[in-house]
């Protein structure tokens, strides 16, 4: 492992046996939990990779766990600096068929927005869901009892991908390879039933989206109570690390998953990397406390482990120019590598050159912000002015609506754009590790908050970009949002939705009604996905500009108050929804009939709240008289009846009706009333 000094070395040893002694645990175990402090760049992640590597190596050949560090993927010091895993999407996909997934490697990466980073870290463990499946398969683990249910942890399994309300993998994933162990009870018909639910289980999804139903079943738990479960049950027969990567920004959700996990017996090591000061308003201060777990601070690395690393970068430089310009950078190994970046081709050749300490006469870079400032400062004029203009979009932008908002500044067009879609410059900010593309292929993102700062104030404040610039891309984002994109995913318009709504609450150009509208799309979309802090955020957002612009009491204003409802009751404060949604059922009823859908789905999402707050009673009048309605204008294998019968059912029993409730259950498919 390179460049791993001797104290670093101890540190993974010491995971290592932590892990160790979970999986050979005679029973499963609470959780262990290591909060790893240091400032910034003296190797906190860097740290957690050497774990990863440190683990790969021992597995069995074939392995199942690759490299870290693949070609495919950009490796720049911004980008390795936040890559705490594989990524899924890039190397799974075709695995060795022989490799058996010995222990389960996943990762959150917390950042400083207001995006909530557990929907993200799910997706990525959704794209695990096929090999997890075969990884059970291949242990020999329950799989199927005689009657074809699924028990164990392979309904573990697929109930972390069912938590993230995302696209589930494609049954043609999970095709059994030929080596696959004929002894196993159910062998190949027993992943073909498995594709055959993931299937069934996309399509309600589908037809639940399609017919904009929020109803809440009334044995619907917290989700993250629920991902918690099937993350320790899975652990307890696969060990797992999860790794919570800058944890001072951990959302509220993040900590709330790892207190769950620390109630349950597992087979799981939880490693949390952080500064050493938090602030009174981040949820890790007020979680943390001894009895949680270790904590260890980190030393800078020794003097012998930073010079390694500057002979590497920069070989032929006098020792003691090199040693001074370490004591410098106050031993950060960050500073010492952004500063010795191959595309810091002045700063390097000066220091080549230098005899003496004496002779260095450049700015040297004395934290990792000083070193991202130089780094921007290196960049070309065309670039920083493209980035300026694309950070009027926010963090994430669209490449597209910063070509077409860059006419303003004439001549820039023939030497920077290339292309009508991508362009030169963003891609020359990409090449030197500033930006880097998403999930999405159309979407990209700056790495580092510091370029992102850089680009929306300094650029500004040098004049590079004027009022009109940004004008022109706000212009721009309107117009691309009021055409219809189906080659699009929901994540690229949701994100640009979501800043048009941001930019109608800062500016008074940005049409306000376009931007509800898109924010009531958003909300739900991401309601379906899972994500309810995010939905939140954006139902609140648009709360303010509807009373701003008094479209409270209209259509898209009753909208907004139902996908902030929504979302409060999924996270588990019904008080709140109760409010919304009784304004919202008393407001449709002045609009519409009983019988009218929007009225019949205000009534049952009501009913669902009434339920959570044990008032059965009124939750039973509401849910009878839905149920009956629908009868009346669906046959009973319709998916809303069925879900109506269900709610119904839980609280026939909830009142001691077991007959009742028995009776309801009799007419639904099998499992129709636990979903």
């Amino acid at each position: 492992m390179a460049h791993l000094d001797p104290q670093r070395r101890v540190i993974v040893d010491g995971l290592l046996a932590r892990f160790d002694a979970l999986s050979t645990s005679e029973a499963p175990t609470r959780p262990m939990f290591v909060l790893l402090r240091a400032t910034p760049g003296v190797g906190k992640t860097r740290l957690v990779q050497e774990l990863y590597e440190a683990l790969r190596v021992r597995q069995s050949p074939p392995p199942f766990w690759p490299s870290l560090f693949r070609h495919d993927i950009d490796n720049s010091v911004l980008a390795e600096r936040h890559l705490i895993g594989p990524r899924p999407t890039t190397h799974f996909s075709d695995h060795d068929p022989l490799a058996t997934m010995e222990y389960l490697w996943w990762g959150i990466h917390c950042e400083d927005t207001s995006r909530d980073p557990l929907s993200g870290a799910v997706e990525e463990l959704s794209y695990l869901a096929p090999a997890l499946l075969e990884a059970e398969v291949r242990r020999g683990r329950k799989i199927m009892d005689a009657s074809g249910e699924l028990i164990d942890s392979m309904s573990s399994a697929l109930g972390i991908v069912g938590f993230a309300g995302l696209a589930a993998p494609a049954a043609a994933a999970l095709v059994v390879p030929l080596a696959l162990p004929t002894t196993i009870v159910g062998g190949a018909a027993a992943v073909g039933f498995l594709a055959r639910k993931i299937d069934s289980w996309r399509e309600k999804k589908r037809q639940s989206s399609a017919q904009s139903q929020i109803h809440e079943s009334a044995n619907d738990t917290s989700k993250i109570e629920l991902l918690a479960a099937n993350l320790a049950q899975l652990s307890q027969d696969l060990p797992s690390v999860l790794i919570v990567n800058d944890a001072h920004y951990a959302s509220p959700r993040v900590i709330e998953l790892l207190e769950h996990l620390r109630q349950r017996q597992t087979r799981l090591l939880v490693v949390l990397t952080a500064w050493p000061v938090d602030t009174e308003d981040q949820p890790l201060l007020n979680w943390w406390r001894s009895d949680v777990g270790d904590e260890i601070h980190l030393d800078p690395l020794a003097l012998s482990t930073l010079q390694a690393l500057f002979d590497e970068a920069l070989p032929g430089v006098v020792p003691a120019v090199r040693d001074a310009l370490i004591a410098k950078m106050d031993h950060n190994p960050l500073t010492l590598r952004l500063a010795l970046r191959e595309s810091a081709r002045g700063f390097r050749a000066h220091v080549l050159a230098a005899r003496t300490p004496t002779d260095i006469t450049m700015p040297i870079p004395r934290d990792p912000r000083e070193a991202f400032t130089l780094f921007w400062s290196e960049l070309p004029d065309d670039v920083q002015t493209a980035l300026a203009l694309a950070s009027h979009l926010g963090p994430e932008y669209f490449d597209a609506i910063v070509v077409d908002a860059a006419t303003n500044h004439g001549p820039l067009i023939d030497g920077l754009w290339d292309g009508p879609v991508t362009t030169a410059g963003l891609d020359g900010g990409e090449r030197t590790g500033v930006v880097r593309r998403s999930v999405d292929a159309t979407l990209h993102r700056f790495i580092e908050k510091t370029f992102y700062d850089l680009a929306t104030t300094a650029a500004r404040d040098e004049g590079r970009i004027t009022d009109a610039d940004t004008r022109a891309v706000r212009q721009q984002l309107q117009e691309f949002l009021r055409d219809e994109h189906p080659d699009l995913s929901d994540r690229v318009l949701g994100v640009l939705r979501t800043r048009l709504l941001e930019l109608a609450l800062e500016c008074d150009d940005v049409e306000a009604e376009l931007a509800l509208d898109g924010a009531v799309t958003t909300a739900f979309q991401l309601l379906s996905a899972g994500d309810y802090t995010e939905a939140l955020r954006v139902s609140d957002l648009a709360t303010r500009l509807s009373a701003r612009v008094r479209l409270d009491e209209s259509e898209v204003g009753l909208r907004i108050r139902e996908a902030r409802a929504s979302a409060l009751s999924s996270l588990g404060r019904y008080q709140e929804a109760l409010t919304l949604k009784e304004s919202v059922l008393a407001t449709r009823r002045t609009q519409f009939p009983d019988d009218h859908p929007d009225v019949l789905r205000a009534m049952g999402n009501l009913a669902a709240i009434y339920y959570f707050l044990g008032r059965h009673q009124e939750a039973l009048t509401l849910q009878e008289s839905v149920l009956a309605t629908y009868r009346a204008q669906f046959p009973d294998d319709h998916p809303i009846v069925l879900r109506a019968m269900g709610n119904l059912a839980n609280t026939y029993r909830a009142l001691g009706r077991t007959t009742d409730a028995e009776r309801l259950e009799e007419g639904l498919p099998h499992g129709e009333e636990n979903d």
